[in-house]
């Protein structure tokens, strides 16, 4: 864990360790299979985010299995775990004053069942970010 915040913090100059909670959205798209979610960056500074707090392009999270869960008729999924592997030069997401950022959760990593797809959903999802400078 340690030695994936230091390689992400370089690609990610920082100004600020401190983690801090991400305010995202949440938007439930049954016909598409997933959860979306978004961050907008609505402060004055750069917000980096590392992979182990946000989906990748696939829609995994960094050893997320015990972080991102996924509540459905009373019932409870875990998000399938997840190994990025290492990133040269850095993983973490730059998101600059402004900008956006948004990742897809597919139902089949939650191990959904088809049944449960069209119900309510909400999502428990903490994710976190840091000041920092454009990489």
């Amino acid at each position: 864990m340690v030695a994936a915040w230091v390689a992400a913090a370089a690609g990610c100059a920082t100004t600020t360790t401190t983690l801090q909670p991400l305010a995202y959205s949440f938007e439930d798209q049954p016909a598409d299979r997933r959860v979306v979610v978004r961050y907008r960056n609505t402060g004055d500074s750069g917000v980096c985010v590392l992979p182990e707090h946000w989906p990748n392009r696939g829609g995994a999270i960094d050893q997320d299995g015990d972080r991102v869960f996924l509540h459905v008729a009373g019932r409870t999924f875990a998000l399938r775990g997840f190994n990025t592997g290492y990133c040269p030069g850095g993983c973490a997401t730059y998101v600059a004053p402004g900008g956006e950022i948004s990742g897809r959760l597919a139902y089949a990593d939650f191990q959904l069942p088809t049944d449960l797809e069209q119900s309510p959903k909400s999502l428990e999802f903490k994710p976190l970010g840091y000041r920092c400078r454009p990489p």
